[in-house]
């Protein structure tokens, strides 16, 4: 009794001692203990691997001990919560202790959202939208992923929920990733393969309330409102992606002039409404009435090629080889709640790229303007080079402009940071000047993608961290995401989902196929999940696998 009475006695001085050497640091005192978990199915490698975490402590004048009779209890102290009942603590500062445990932690969830698990394998729901904006000053997003990584199979969980919980989905895609899951919520889905399905009538879109078309804001005053001026912008930023090509600087004197005959051209169809609307008419109106004012006004080539534009935009008239693109008597009707646009047949076909873009994105704009503030998102995955143009600078901006007053978000999802840091300056600032959210899966098997992550995302050194700690063994049932949300800390999740979502989302060549061919002999996509779910399952029994 004496001696253990002398032991708390020292402990006690010990302590007080402690505090009075670091009363002026401005620190927090804590009482911590630290569990290190070496888990392996065999015996000896969990002897090697404790020996190699000793070594490690030991470089930082740490002492680690192994607990082997009452691991059990020492684990159950280590929960959030628990930490109390631990009868082996010690004495130091939180700021400190604070770096030692910032990647093992649980994560408390809210009441609605997106549903990912944590680090535990405890699944927890997170708010994606922030509607408070406690967080988010905006909720545009960037997510990138190298090849492998499992972007589309996070952005279809993402997608997926979200729309369940009531969100309108408007998809740009690049290669199929969604083609499954827009099934599945019965969605609309329109396959660039099928070019002559992309029929569209933007210059239609200028119809206003008193049956007269749309007339350019000009300086005296007479105009017919803010939206006709921002649908002027539109058609502008539409025919210089048929006369320029990517990269391709667009003069000042030359977007001016053009903008100048849009509001021409509209004016001329209240004068003549015989006429049809669309590009066709419009460039029979360039080539047959802007020529005169351009010679009347003594505008030269050198401001305004007209030849040029002609020979460039002959293509997109009737009888040329895109003349459906934009001669459609109407265009394209997306009334759905989910709406997938897969651009994979037109990546090739640069003199139509950046139009058949900037069209959709006109849709999508529709939408947002009529939806009033219900929640929206538009997801770009891997077309960031078909908005990288400087035609798009201004166009792109106003988007994201107009996007964070009307409830809506935008997120770029692109293998690596280095495509939306190639983009035009002004696309490049829209973007990452006005994304908030942050998402990024393992990035180990590119060489200096971390460090240049950490400085264009403005990522903490904990953050950076994190990231490095990501590289799950590709045996494992789930992938590892770190998410920056705002102005809250980072953290990492579980990517993990039962065995038909997985198949659902999986985008894997071979699985895909399967999947399919089970579906053409089934007629039912959820039934050939099902199916495939179910004889996987008996591979793996066979194989003796317990999933």
């Amino acid at each position: 009794k004496g001696l253990g009475r002398r032991d708390a006695i020292d402990k006690t001085e010990k302590i007080d001692a402690f505090l009075e050497d670091t009363a002026g640091l401005d620190m927090t005192m804590c009482t911590f203990g630290i569990t290190v978990i070496v888990p392996h199915e065999k015996t000896d490698r969990i002897k090697v691997s404790s020996q190699i975490k000793k070594i490690a402590s030991d470089s930082m004048e740490m002492l680690l001990y192994s607990e082997n009779r009452n691991a059990l209890k020492t684990f159950f102290y280590s929960l959030p919560g628990c930490g109390h009942m631990h009868s082996d603590l010690r004495v130091s500062w939180m700021e400190v202790m604070a770096c030692m445990t910032h990647i093992e932690s649980f994560k408390n969830g809210n009441r609605q959202g997106v549903q990912f698990v944590d680090l535990f394998g405890k699944p927890f729901l997170f708010d994606f939208w922030d509607e408070a904006n406690v967080y988010l000053k905006a909720r545009n997003g960037q997510l990138y992923a190298p090849t492998g990584e499992g972007k589309s199979f996070l952005t279809n969980l993402l997608l997926d929920q979200t729309f369940n919980l009531g969100d309108f989905i408007f998809i740009i895609d690049v290669d199929g990733s969604y083609k499954r899951t827009t099934e599945l919520n019965g969605g609309d889905y329109f396959d660039s393969k099928d070019l002559k399905s992309f029929a569209f009538n933007p210059f239609k879109q200028g119809y206003n309330r008193d049956g007269r078309w749309i007339v350019q804001k000009n300086s005296d005053g007479n105009d017919e409102g803010e939206d006709d001026v921002k649908h002027v912008e539109f058609i502008t930023t539409l025919v210089l992606s048929l006369w320029f090509r990517e990269g391709e600087k667009v003069p000042g004197p030359v977007k001016a002039l053009l903008k100048d005959s849009v509001g021409m051209y509209y004016k001329y169809l209240n004068e003549n409404p015989s006429v049809d609307v669309n590009f066709d008419s419009y460039y029979h109106f360039m080539k047959d009435e802007f020529s005169g004012v351009l010679k009347e006004k003594e505008i030269g080539r050198n401001s305004f090629d007209l030849e040029e534009f002609l020979i460039m935009c002959k293509d997109f008239i009737k009888g040329g080889g895109y003349d459906y693109l934009l001669n459609a008597e109407e265009s394209i009707s997306i009334e759905n709640r989910w709406i997938c646009f897969d651009l994979v047949g037109i990546k090739d076909l640069p003199d139509i790229q950046a139009a058949v873009t900037i069209l959709i994105i006109n849709l999508f704009q529709k939408k947002l303007d009529s939806l009033k503030g219900r929640r929206i998102r538009f997801f770009m995955d891997e077309a960031v080079d078909f908005i990288g143009s400087p035609i798009f600078g201004e166009y792109i901006a106003g988007l994201y402009r107009k996007i964070r007053k009307r409830n809506g978000q935008v997120f770029i999802i692109t293998q690596s940071i280095d495509f939306v840091l190639e983009t035009d300056e002004m696309v490049k600032a829209s973007i990452m000047g006005n994304s908030h959210i942050k998402i990024l899966l393992d990035h180990s098997s590119v060489s200096g993608a971390i460090p240049k992550l950490q400085q264009h995302l403005a990522l903490s050194d904990a953050e950076t961290d994190l990231l490095r700690n990501m590289k799950v063994d590709k045996s494992k049932p789930f992938r590892l995401a770190f998410i920056k949300f705002g102005s809250m800390p980072g953290f990492l999740v579980r990517n993990e989902v039962s065995g038909k979502t997985f198949a659902a989302y999986n985008t894997d060549a071979h699985r895909v196929a399967e999947i399919n061919e089970i579906k053409n002999r089934t007629g039912s996509l959820p039934a050939a999940i099902e199916t495939y779910v179910e004889n996987d399952n008996k591979k793996s029994k066979r194989n003796g696998d317990d999933k």
